[in-house]
């Protein structure tokens, strides 16, 4: 009955500590999924912006080739 009486409270106090940490990892997973949310909005502007320079790079790059091709035509 004393063994009994022990292992029932040992159980119960393992039962309350998974719980706990049960709910420590719910907090943690929720966390992490704001997280992985935040990361993808900012690898969507981060590529949204390469695009955009990619863009500027290549208009400049046209300008540039464009005014050395007219100097070296007038010249």
């Amino acid at each position: 009955m004393f063994k009994l009486y022990h292992n029932e409270q040992s159980i119960n106090h393992l039962t309350n500590e998974l719980k706990a940490k049960s709910r420590d990892l719910d907090k943690l997973e929720k966390k992490k999924s704001e997280i992985d949310q935040q990361l993808k909005s900012k690898k969507q502007e981060n590529a949204k912006f390469s695009r955009e320079m990619a863009s500027v790079e290549k208009k400049i790059t046209t300008k540039v080739w464009t005014k050395q091709h007219t100097f070296s035509y007038n010249s």
